[in-house]
């Protein structure tokens, strides 16, 4: 099965593809290798030697064909191994501080990879689901960042990283060897972890000649990738494999365990898809203003957000945003319906109060009203809260009583 079967490009867009890794890029033509020796079929090549030569010059048209080099450029651990790594792949991804400085994250490009999300973005949906299950992928995360400076060698343009969770080393070996694209060739590079592979590829965008190194690596149970892309004449491998060295330094540093006494991996799925749901609640009185109504609270949508603007949250904590869609069945008004009618409860029986995410393209907001009978409003709530964890959305209009039966209701937005 291909590796990417989806077109992206990594400064315009995010995406998943329909491998057990998603997928950074798929370039619309064949590839030429950027200040790389290519290594025709059939030949020896030492393993864990980089070979890098003066940039060539380039016809006006790229050749329609490379030879791929049929030797991998490191020998795999045998399998299986004896740890693995049983925690969420988000804590092993790259941030901003692993790079040269003059990179930023794109935004919202830092993002969990469930299976869900794999297999609905996929062209062939019903290859990568029985991949998925055959290789045991728990789940991944993906992140990518974009230089604010000129390319240059030892800067490129852009930087995918991926980290990728399987119950066991087989199953990200096999992710790891699947065959190349097309337009894609070898590298032979100095191997990284239990066994790793570089490829190469350019394309063409706009009239102007890109490149990018792909480097694939397992350690234990975790497959790391690192993309590189930029402008051919800029385009080099070192850049790609330091990064990717970085990579596989956060997660040989992880905290591993005995693969002979751990138990399977649960899928934990930090930002999960989300479908409307819709629930009633009442009749509910108010002693105080001699009123009663019943009320419809749908969740329409949800996203998790890394950011808001310039601002971020506190440490292990995410933001998260629930559109909402409110009707009063009456009989009664509901007074001083908004944002404050609503709380986030998290799986410490901790209640977080909503909060204001403001500045576009990132604003959520819900305006404060009075609902008459059949009266409807819809907006954003926002709640800052822990990056794990089972989160309910919790509406509950009387909450200086606290959450009793029958005066609250509860959407669950995250299992």
């Amino acid at each position: 099965m291909r590796r990417f079967s989806i077109l992206c490009a990594l400064l315009l867009t995010s995406c998943a593809g329909s491998s057990l890794a998603s997928s950074p890029v798929t370039p619309p033509s064949p590839a030429v290798a950027p200040n790389v020796t290519y290594v025709s079929p059939g030949s020896t090549v030492a393993p864990n030697v980089t070979f890098i030569v003066p940039s060539p010059t380039f016809p006006p048209t790229v050749a329609k064909s490379q030879p791929t080099a049929t030797v991998l450029p490191s020998t795999p651990t045998p399998i299986p191994v004896a740890r693995v790594y049983v925690g969420l792949p988000r804590k092993l991804i790259l941030t901003v501080d692993d790079l040269p400085s003059g990179y930023l994250p794109q935004n919202g490009s830092s993002r969990e990879v469930t299976n869900d999300l794999l297999v609905q973005n996929a062209k062939d949906k019903a290859a990568t689901a029985k991949d998925v299950k055959e290789r045991q992928r728990i789940s991944g995360w993906e992140a990518r960042f974009n230089n604010t400076n000129s390319p240059s060698k030892q800067l490129p343009q852009a930087v995918y990283a991926e980290v990728v969770v399987f119950q066991t080393a087989k199953g990200a070996s096999s992710s790891l060897n699947e065959e190349l694209d097309p337009d894609e060739y070898v590298v032979s590079a100095q191997r990284l972890g239990d066994e790793s592979i570089v490829h190469g590829s350019s394309y063409q965008s706009n009239g102007a000649l890109f490149a990018y190194y792909r480097v694939l690596f397992r350690i234990g149970n975790v497959l790391g990738v690192v993309q590189t892309y930029g402008p051919v004449s800029t385009e080099e491998l070192g850049p790609a494999h330091d990064i990717a060295r970085k990579l596989a330094n956060r997660i040989e540093a992880a905290e591993w365990v005995d693969a002979s006494t751990a138990k399977p991996i649960p899928t934990v799925i930090l930002r999960p898809t989300f479908a409307t749901t819709e629930k009633t609640i009442g009749p509910m009185s108010d002693a105080g203003r001699e009123s009663t109504f019943s009320m419809s609270i749908a969740a329409t949508n949800v996203e998790w957000r890394d950011s808001a603007g310039s601002v971020s949250p506190k440490p292990n904590n995410v933001f998260l945003a629930v559109n909402v869609t409110a009707k009063n069945l009456g009989p009664g008004t509901v007074r001083n319906f908004g944002q404050s009618s609503f709380q986030a409860l998290d799986a410490n029986g901790v209640v977080h109060d909503a909060i204001f995410l403001l500045g576009a393209p990132d604003s959520c907001q819900l305006e404060n009203v009075d609902l008459l009978v059949n009266g409807v409003i819809s907006g954003c709530v926002a709640f800052e809260i822990p990056a794990s964890g089972r989160i309910d959305l919790i509406y509950a209009p009387y909450q200086y009583e606290g959450l009793k039966p029958g005066r609250y209701l509860s959407i669950n937005v995250r299992p």
